[in-house]
């Protein structure tokens, strides 16, 4: 009889192994496989990565845009002018004007929001990578706050002591403009933050002790809008719109803001990015 069958002509033990044997895989061969799928996965994310930048950079625009619309909307029916914003302060904090008439009628009620309860990725009102003033929001239960630069119908200096004319006094103009179609008329009017804690030398076009990040209640997060798109937090980027609507992206290098974004202001320890190229009133 053959030691490796049963009566029935079934594989034994032994010729059962020896089958498994057979049919698998070596040591060897499964660490091949392993290193092909993370050569495949160290291929793929970095492109799953810049796929979802690009898909949040569009949804930014989109939030502009809609931003464009309601401004213009409001214009029609004020006699061309801005939402008032005179008490507003720095460059992202609102009037309650805009918060009680402007935001319901043309945008978007604005809700404060908690930890617990954070407020949606889609809001309007910030740009889906800020991650710092959606933190202060929800830790400050404020309504008052947005998640981008918004210029126009404010007052220099702020109520807060907030200086517009610091380094460039002809931009003074670019957020003390109450109407749309003025001298002002190719600035833009709302743009996503590029900002960063340290100083900044406009002569030397270059800035010594810039920090990206911001802390809230022990909790770290990025200080600008899309931090995903450089390295160190730094933006490649951002989106701006202007008085017709239009939202164009400006590539942001911060070894070269002057041929890039430009400092728009610098206030205190803040200096945030905001002046684009080519504006007649630059």
């Amino acid at each position: 009889m053959n030691n490796a069958t049963t009566l029935e002509g079934k594989p034994g033990r032994k010729g059962l192994f020896a089958v498994l044997r057979a049919a698998g895989f070596t040591l060897i061969e499964l660490l091949v496989v392993i290193a092909i799928i993370a050569i495949l996965a160290a291929m793929l994310l970095p492109a799953l990565s810049r796929a979802k930048s690009k898909a949040l950079t569009a949804q930014c625009a989109s939030n502009l845009k809609q931003w464009g619309t309601a401004e213009n909307m409001y214009a029609n029916d004020n006699a061309n002018s801005f939402p008032d914003n005179l008490e507003g302060a720095d460059l992202s904090w609102m009037s309650m004007l805009i918060v009680s008439n402007f935001y319901p009628r043309y945008l978007l009620p604005m809700y404060a929001s908690t930890l617990a309860s954070p407020m949606s990725k889609n809001n309007v009102l910030y740009c889906p990578t800020d991650r710092w003033h959606r933190l202060a929001e929800e830790i400050g239960d404020t309504t008052t706050l947005c998640g981008y630069f918004y210029l126009p119908g404010r007052k220099d200096p702020a109520t807060d002591g907030w200086n517009y004319s610091e380094p460039w006094p002809a931009l003074s103009g670019w957020v003390t403009r109450k109407k749309l179609g003025g001298p002002y008329r190719q600035a833009p009017i709302v743009s996503d933050r590029l900002q960063a804690n340290g100083s900044w030398n406009v002569s030397a076009n270059k800035g010594s002790g810039m920090v990206w990040t911001e802390t809230d209640d022990s909790i770290t997060v990025p200080s600008a809008n899309h931090w995903d798109t450089g390295p160190g937090n730094v933006p490649a980027g951002g989106n701006f719109l202007f008085e017709d609507g239009h939202v164009s992206w400006y590539r942001f290098n911060l070894a070269n803001a002057r041929g890039t974004v430009d400092v728009g202001c610098a206030e205190g320890n803040w200096v945030c990015f905001y002046k684009v190229p080519n504006v007649n009133t630059n």
